[in-house]
């Protein structure tokens, strides 16, 4: 699942909300002795308090001792796996950053691993973050920022905070670590810093790439990555990269981050942005194109298909499956086939539709555009078979989207969408999947 609910995703993960078994948030966890994450509905407490910390009895935190812990404070959280590796989220103004820990000669190194494209389950690029300290009394961890190059951990006030231990395990979210760059391939966006705007090209990929002007006017190739909480310019050049920004995004509205981006500098060394945050925005000159539809309203959308010699076909929808009402629009012309899954906005004036996703499939099936909702390969659906407690977004990862609260749609490169249920108050409830037909 991508872009369609990316928005509201991180929203939920950024605000430090999660729900076991069908959010993305790497700090949600699961219970000793009690069922996985993925088959209970309980989740780990928030600590709304500090706890206390028992210097006497400190001693360095270990993945030798402590190992298979969850350590938690208001939202701030410690991750510390068996295999030797953890993931640090700090927490400030309900919004998270994800930091990776790697333990060495008594110290833990801190890492921030960014994605090319939302979808990669591979960083393009990492960086060190600094060092830490971790002292334990058994009850709590204090953390003591030794190293602290880009101002990160300053930014989140770390130093000194105490987390307490949790009875809940560290658990792993296949989606953890996903980029949160625009999925709307081949799409336009100006970025606005101090120097000038410039104009960035989300490719075909949903890779995003421009150029960054220098204080010396001079104007360098880089690439813009991300993960679920920050963002970074990167220059690459001779197979080496240099960090040339490094920010953490702030939240516009849940329709507005279709079109605009917002982020707040945190590493920003050649003064790209001043005293501002980075904003991005998209293109607003070719909005008559399908790849742009994301974020207008629906009506307006529904009349250029109209006037284009598209049919409107989505009462079809309540004949394949009922459960696609009310959530996507089905448009024909010439055997093609242009399925739109939209999301309501909630104006003074009355509900308002407006596109997150679409696909647009030839007559054969194949696929000529899509945006907000990447379809997946449908070899890994056909070979897909339901098992008790686990769902198809498991073994896909990312390129599906939530709709009605409990229910994930996968657009197939074939002409066919699926559909599965996921209760996420149970999971071990019918979890049936369906594959559908798009194009006939």
């Amino acid at each position: 699942m991508k872009k369609a609910l990316i928005c509201l995703l991180c929203a939920v993960l950024l605000s430090g909300l999660f729900a076991c078994g069908t959010e993305k948030d790497p700090t949600a966890a699961e219970k000793t002795d009690e069922p996985t994450a993925e088959q209970t509905t309980e989740e780990p407490p928030a600590a709304t308090d500090a706890p206390a910390f028992s210097e006497s009895d400190a001693r360095p935190l270990t993945f030798a001792e402590d190992a298979d812990t969850l350590w938690i404070a208001r939202g701030t959280t410690l991750l510390l796996y068996p295999e030797g590796e953890g993931i640090l989220t700090l927490h400030k103004n309900n919004y998270q950053q994800h930091l990776n820990i790697t333990e060495r000669d008594g110290t833990f190194l801190a890492e921030i691993q960014m994605y090319r494209t939302p979808f990669d389950s591979e960083p393009a690029y990492c960086f060190p973050a600094g060092e830490l300290q971790l002292f334990t009394d058994g009850n709590a961890v204090r953390i003591k920022v030794t190293e602290d190059p880009l101002g990160i951990f300053a930014d989140e006030d770390a130093d000194g905070a105490i987390l307490e231990k949790s009875d809940y395990k560290p658990h792993r979210f296949i989606f953890a670590n996903s980029g949160n760059t625009p999925d709307q391939p081949n799409t336009e966006w100006g970025v606005h810093f101090k120097n000038g705007r410039q104009t960035f090209l989300v490719d075909e990929n949903a890779a995003f790439y421009g150029a960054v002007r220098m204080p010396d006017g001079t104007d360098h190739a880089c690439a813009f990555m991300s993960n679920l909480s920050a963002f970074t310019i990167v220059e690459e050049r001779d197979g080496a990269a240099e960090l040339l920004f490094y920010g953490r995004s702030e939240r516009v509205g849940y329709r507005q981050c279709n079109v605009q981006m917002k982020i707040r500098p945190i590493y920003d060394p050649y003064d790209l942005c001043g005293d501002e945050s980075l904003e991005l925005y998209r293109d607003e000159e070719h909005l008559d194109e399908l790849r742009y539809m994301n974020g207008q309203n629906l009506d307006t959308v529904t009349l250029r298909l109209l006037r284009d010699g598209w049919t409107d076909k989505t009462d079809e929808l309540q004949t394949i499956d009922r459960s696609l009402v009310g959530w996507f629009a089905l448009f024909r012309k010439e055997g093609q086939a242009v399925l739109i899954f939209y999301e309501l906005d909630f104006t003074p004036y009355g509900d308002e539709a407006f596109p997150i996703g679409f696909v647009q499939y030839a007559a054969d099936g194949t696929v000529v555009e899509w945006s907000g909702v990447k379809p997946i390969d449908h070899r890994i659906a056909d070979a897909y078979t339901v098992t008790e407690g686990s769902a198809f977004h498991d073994v896909v990862g990312w390129g599906g989207a939530i709709f009605n609260e409990d229910d994930f749609i996968y657009f197939l490169d074939d002409g066919r969408i699926a559909v599965q249920t996921v209760w996420h108050e149970n999971r071990h409830e019918d979890c049936e999947f369906h594959i559908y037909r798009i194009i006939p």
